[in-house]
């Protein structure tokens, strides 16, 4: 496995964790956003599977969707 993949996955992994542990929207949201912004910057081998105007898109939907979870996390915490 080459090393920039590698690193792709586990800053993937540690993100998920880290998501998982708040709100499993946001774990949603930053893997999406994440996957985009590995087409956007064209690390490893993103640019095969994924245009740069594509990943901008990919990444808008999933900060769009990780936003969401957040505001839904914090209506959440205000109802108790």
């Amino acid at each position: 496995m080459a090393k920039p993949t590698a690193f792709i996955d586990i800053a993937l992994f540690g993100l998920l964790l880290v998501a998982l542990r708040f709100n499993n929207i946001i774990a949603i949201g930053l893997g999406i956003a994440i996957t985009g912004i590995t087409g956007i910057m064209k690390i490893a081998n993103a640019p095969d599977l994924l245009s740069v105007s594509s990943g901008k898109r990919v990444a808008l939907i999933g900060l769009l969707i990780t936003i969401i979870g957040i505001i839904k996390l914090f209506l959440a915490k205000k109802e108790k």
